[in-house]
This record gives C-alpha cells, structure tokens and sequence, in this order.
C-alpha cells in the first residue's frame, strides 16, 4: 500500500484488486469487493442499470388545512433509499436463456422478452 497526503491526514491508497472502503457521501464508507466488474448481487436491473436512489423522508405533525386542522408541520428530516422494484425472471438473451434482475419498467415496457417454453403448434 502507498501512502498520499491529502490535505492535513494521510490516505492508504489500496492496491489494485483488493477489497477496500470507499468514502460515500450520504452513507459514510462503503465496502468494494469488486473493482473492475458489477457486483453480481447489487440492486441494479441488468437491462437499463436502474439502481437506488437516495431521498428524504419527512416526519409531520398536525392536521391538514382541508381536513379543518391548522396544517402540517415538519418535524423531522432524515436520509433514506428508494429502492428499484427488481424481478428475478428468465429472459431470451440471443440464443440463450440467462436468468436476470429486471426492474418492472423494463417488463412492462417490453424491453425484455421471455423465453419460448416449447415450439408453437404446426399441424402435420
């Protein structure tokens, strides 16, 4: 491992192909096991890479106006994921069958196709 100074504090740089933290802005450090490929077990769709998001989510007190009360108030602000709604399904890849992560959209949109169970009917 080299060592870079990076402003006032020291900084390991990893070698290459070893597993390491990497600086997250909203989550802190998250672990890589993987540099030069996906992980195979991330939340992304393997069609169109859809993966999570990160938002807010509000906590409220206090009755709406059009229910009579004198409105809502936040009280509370704290980070949060959306996550993809992803599908485990069979999906025609050529000439093969590869099973796929898809999200919803993809399927919906038909931008994946399932595969041929059996051979249509011909009459003899």
């Amino acid at each position: 491992m080299t060592v870079e100074t990076v402003g006032f504090y020291p900084r390991e740089r990893p070698q290459a192909g070893h597993s390491h933290l990497v600086p997250n802005a909203v989550f802190g450090n998250v672990g890589v096991r993987f540099e030069s490929e996906e992980d195979p077990m991330s939340r992304k769709c393997d069609n169109c890479g859809k993966g999570p998001i990160v938002g807010n989510q509000y906590t409220k007190r206090g009755k709406p106006k059009y229910l009579g009360g004198n409105g809502v108030k936040v009280t509370g602000k704290h980070l949060r994921r959306f996550l993809p709604n992803l599908q485990r399904m069979q999906v025609q890849v050529g000439g093969s069958v590869e099973t796929l992560r898809v999200c919803t959209s993809c399927i919906r949109s038909g931008l994946v196709k399932r595969p041929v169970k059996r051979k249509p009917f011909q009459p003899a």
